[in-house]
């Protein structure tokens, strides 16, 4: 048999005693079935078309997507093709083989032969094995014995993915030899049906005696091995006396496979490793006589009540061999049997079985995952993925999670991280994690109920698992719908969570032994069992936790060390057990909080909660709660048809903070609301959170009707989804993420509207699978937009004249389209991220782009378009006709830097990214970026020749923007048009106070056209 690949492997030895549909959100949507686009060998796309009603009664079609993942998903036939992995194992020629899927095993019949197991990894990397058998051994003495080792026993197919050796060991208990095959991973369980005697029968302490289970690799890679402290003796006498003192686990990574730790639990129980029932397991690779074994251990006295619910056995040999170490030397005795001696024989179909035996047994297992399959990921911000059911995504390299992506788990869907994690949240800008039933947030799944379980998806794990050991992990801005357990750190692991929301769960967030956590402005609700799942003894300390409707607040009251400031637990019934101060317990939550949308824990109006609160806490979570609020958004409801003011209502806590959690603020909330001759100006700083059905909107521009929305660079205004802010999706706000921020009433028809939509430092978000931003297609409309910047969701502009500079799209699928007659677009300075780029001009000219940088774009051209000087990805694809003068870099992706006002800055250390400075079409001055820079240093272009792409307006050492003369006006706002001269109407930015021109003293804001 020709085995190829495999994806991950989990080697998995048991021990074992088994004594309404609600309504679719966007049910005025009509869409195809979903249908598979593309296939990869851990994923595949699914897309389907969806036909929107739009404001004037058209109807609009557009694709939309979610990418499958599952580690194995696919495997490759002869043909180099993908082909659907499948649980099963065959009997071919004899020989029962699991062929079908990147995991390839081959099963000898009789368990009692060398090499009985023959398992090749997708690397090339062989692995052969066979069980030895089971093992007392007293870590304090160094004494061990042989309890049961491996016999001759035929294997039967127990499952169409399972094969079970019965009885398969001959000593002083009963186990069976039980082995699994999935699309994820491979599992060998040895499943004890008898209690193996005490090891006092031998002589040795049950207290200092650990049962082992020893497999033997004839065939095997080279290993690095990482030790992981699960236990420590830390009485210094008794180290010197005891043999092995420590319980230690290795991380074994052989390139393609990595074992990690594993758990002990009775068979039928929950195999949750943070189950009151299960045991962390340690493990070592150890060359014993040039032998390689591998031992995993798990303490006595931590399983012996578990297997005291088993049968006893039937016979005691006393006399079985002692072994002991030589005296002096500090290491433990190894006893070791006979290799295998049966032979391999052949499989026969009359040995398959229907159903596993039913009987009782208790489980050890240790996991070996492929560290081939999804490496540097990226969940990307525009993206919907299904974790599919039964799936292991483990997630290898520096994983990706960008702000807006959504991720929707099976029920026994899980994520591990083993490795780094750059988060890419902030705050607008949330990632979710939720069921896959879950219809209000991102695509809608495929055979979706449209009615989400609480708690029931990750079972049995948790949705988000953390693995590294070497990294602390820095996770912010995310969203936990409906999870089994949202978290799960590993032992020896660190976390650190802030802005961080979870609800709707069984559990919240599961910490191993010797983990330490910090939760900072974190928001736990409607959680069935337990805030904190926990084992062994960690640690955590929670600033500004709310913590509302929580059966109990930690599993056990006896281990770990948790420290709470500043924070509310409010309903919470049991196991109320944490030291700190500045914190409000409570039964009863009367009174305690407000409502107001999909948000229920705004502080009530006039708290007592407020300002309780003391400033000793973390100094950056004390200067991120400052932009944050307790308070509510003010819901507008009425048409605008007097012009109207909106400011920065929702109070931030900017003097001693509030308890409990923060929100993003959101000043004002709103729906179809139209905008009649009157203009709705949003000063610096307005949030205005927004929300309606798929055929709905935020805004509409009516006859006369005028947005203009001017932040300022450090204090951005705020158009997005309500839903990106408040805990959870289902309000009489609507519960649809797709409807449109700001929209005219018509596209293709003939309206002609005069308006205005003129933005600048404005940011947009909205979740994968969002809407538009601006959808805009009237004759008379102006649109000016400059220095904004637009997260996911959609962005066509349709007829109207459009000025767009210096902009930021972060996968956002923008569309500018001529279908009749012709309109002017000017489009320069733009970055361009991900995303796509669709131009469809069917008048001659009109069109320039110049200056912009796509960055992986899928760019797609219908016409004429003027176009040079922009800057691209080698083998991109280019705006035609290519410029002479564009730029081509030599990379396939860019590496941008995190500075004070963003994450798109361009390093200044890589050569392969120079060619974007100083290649622009006009200098800086002409182009109005005189006081902007793209690097973190702050250098601005002044009077260069421009750079190409989006820019940021340069700050000091503070983070503000730059004041040359000190009058508290930035050089920006009084160098109105960015030219770096004093013109008509301005105030001279190197003179203190000056006055010029027509200003008398304050500079005219106006959008200066530009060349």
């Amino acid at each position: 048999m020709k085995i190829t690949s495999w994806s991950s492997v989990v080697i998995c030895l048991c021990l074992v005693a088994v004594s309404g549909r609600a309504q679719k959100s966007n049910a005025s949507v009509e869409s195809t079935d979903s249908v598979v686009v593309e296939r990869g060998p851990h994923h595949r796309v699914f897309e389907r078309t969806i036909s929107e009603p739009q404001p004037d009664g058209t109807v609009r079609e557009r694709k939309s997507s979610y990418t499958e993942l599952a580690t194995g998903l696919h495997y490759q036939n002869e043909r180099g093709e993908w082909i659907e992995s499948r649980e099963e194992i065959e009997i071919l020629n004899g020989v029962a083989v699991a062929r079908q899927g990147q995991i390839q095993v081959i099963f000898a019949a009789n368990a009692n032969s060398a090499g009985a197991i023959d398992l090749l990894a997708p690397d090339g990397k062989r692995f052969r094995s066979h069980v030895l058998g089971l093992f007392y051994t007293d870590y304090a003495s160094g004494r061990s014995v042989a309890v049961a080792e491996i016999k001759d026993s035929l294997g039967e197919l127990t499952a169409p993915n399972q094969v079970t050796y019965p009885d398969a060991f001959d000593g002083d208990c009963v186990a069976d030899l039980r082995y699994t095959v999935t699309k994820s991973f491979f599992e060998q369980d040895v499943v004890l049906r008898t209690a193996p005697p005490s090891p006092a029968e031998w002589g040795l302490n049950p207290e200092t005696t650990r049962l082992e289970v020893f497999t033997e690799f004839p065939t095997i890679p080279e290993a690095s091995v990482i030790p992981v402290m699960l236990k420590q003796e830390t009485d210094p006498a008794a180290r010197q006396t005891m043999k092995e003192p420590d319980l230690v686990d290795q991380r074994l990574n052989f390139g393609g496979l990595i074992f990690d730790q594993g758990q002990a639990f009775p068979l039928g129980a929950e195999a949750d490793p943070f189950s009151e029932l299960s045991v962390p397991t340690g493990k070592s690779l150890e060359r014993i006589d040039g032998r390689l074994i591998l031992i995993e251990k798990v303490d006595y006295p931590a399983v012996r009540e578990h297997l005291g619910r088993l049968p006893k056995s039937a016979s005691l040999n006393k006399d079985r061999k002692v072994g002991l170490p030589d005296p002096g030397r500090t290491m433990l005795a190894r006893l070791l049997p006979s290799r295998p001696s049966g032979e391999a024989g052949k499989w026969s179909r009359k040995l398959q079985a229907e159903v596993n035996s039913p009987r009782a047994g208790f489980v050890l297992d240790y996991v070996a995952y492929s560290s081939v399959s999804l490496t540097n990921f990226c969940f990307k911000g525009d993206t919907t993925y299904f974790l599919t059911n039964s799936a292991t995504v483990n997630l290898y390299g520096t994983t990706v999670i960008e702000g807006n992506t959504v991720l929707k788990f099976a029920s026994s869907a899980i994520v591990n991280l083993r490795g780094p994690v750059d988060c890419r949240t902030a705050a607008y800008r949330p990632a979710y994690f939720t069921g896959k039933d879950d219809d209000t947030i991102g695509e809608v799944i495929a055979g979706s109920s449209g009615s989400p379980t609480n708690g029931a998806y990750g079972s049995g794990s948790a949705m988000l698992w953390m693995f590294d050991t070497t990294t602390t992990y820095d996770l912010h801005d995310l969203r936990f719908r409906y999870a089994f357990r949202a978290i799960g750190l590993s032992s020896n692991t660190k976390a650190d969570l802030s802005h961080v929301q979870i609800g709707k769960g069984k559990y919240g967030i599961g910490i191993q032994g010797g983990a330490v956590s910090t939760c900072r402005n974190v928001l736990v609700h409607d959680i069935s069992i337990d805030a904190f799942s926990l084992t062994g003894t960690p640690t955590n300390r929670s600033e500004h936790v709310t913590l509302h409707r929580v059966s109990s607040y930690r599993q056990t009251t006896n281990s770990g060390l948790f420290t709470v400031t500043n924070s509310m637990l409010i309903s919470v019934t049991n196991k109320l057990v944490f030291q700190g101060q500045n914190n409000i317990t409570n039964l009863s939550d009367t009174g305690i909080f407000q409502t107001a949308g999909s948000a229920t824990h705004y502080l009530a109006s006039g708290s007592t909660n407020r300002d309780a609160g003391t400033t000793n806490i973390n100094a950056t979570l004390l200067a991120e709660l400052r932009k944050r609020t307790t308070y509510p958004p003010t819901v507008l409801t009425s048409a605008i048809t007097n012009d109207t003011t909106l400011t920065a209502q929702a109070q931030r806590d900017t003097d001693t903070p509030d308890l409990g959690y923060h929100y993003d603020p959101l000043d004002y909330a709103g729906s179809q609301l139209a905008i009649t001759n009157a203009t709705l100006t949003l000063q610096a700083g307005t949030a205005l959170g927004l929300y309606g059905s798929s055929s709905a909107y935020g805004l509409l521009l009516l006859d006369g009707g005028k947005i203009v929305s001017e932040g300022t660079p450090d204090n951005l205004n705020r158009i997005v989804r309500y839903n990106l802010v408040q805990e959870s999706g289902v309000t009489n706000w609507s519960a649809t993420t797709v409807s449109k921020s700001i929209s005219t009433p018509g596209t293709y028809s003939t309206n002609t509207y005069a308006g205005e939509v003129r933005l600048r430092f404005t940011e947009f978000s909205m979740p994968a699978n969002g809407s538009d931003h601006l959808y805009l297609g009237a004759t008379n409309l102006t649109v000016d937009v400059r220095d904004c910047q637009f997260h996911g969701g959609q962005l066509t502009i349709v007829r109207p004249h459009v000025t767009l500079l210096n902009n930021l799209f972060d996968r956002v699928a923008f569309k500018l389209y001529s279908p009749v007659n012709a309109f002017s677009a000017l489009v320069r300075n733009g970055t361009y991220f991900g995303g796509s780029v669709t131009l469809s001009n069917a008048a001659v000219g009109g069109w320039n782009f110049k200056d912009n940088l796509f960055d992986t774009t899928n760019l797609v051209q219908v016409g004429f378009v003027t176009n040079n000087y922009n800057g691209y990805l080698t083998n991109s694809i280019r705006l035609t006709n290519n410029g002479a003068n564009d730029v081509l870099l030599t990379v396939t992706n860019i590496t941008y830097e995190t500075g004070w006002l963003g994450r798109f800055y361009l390093p200044t250390n890589l050569t392969s990214h120079t060619p974007l400075f100083g290649s622009g079409s006009q200098n800086a001055t002409n182009a109005g970026l005189y006081h902007y820079t793209m690097v973190t240093n702050q250098t601005r272009e002044l009077s260069t020749t421009v750079d190409l792409g989006f820019h940021y307006v340069a700050v000091g050492t503070s983070g503000t923007p730059l004041d040359t003369d000190g009058d508290g006006l930035a050089n920006y706002y009084e160098d109105a048009n960015g030219n770096g001269s004093v013109d008509s109407g301005e105030t001279d930015w190197q003179t203190y106070e000056s006055v010029n021109g027509l200003s008398g003293g304050q500079p005219i804001q106006v959008f200066t056209p530009l060349k």
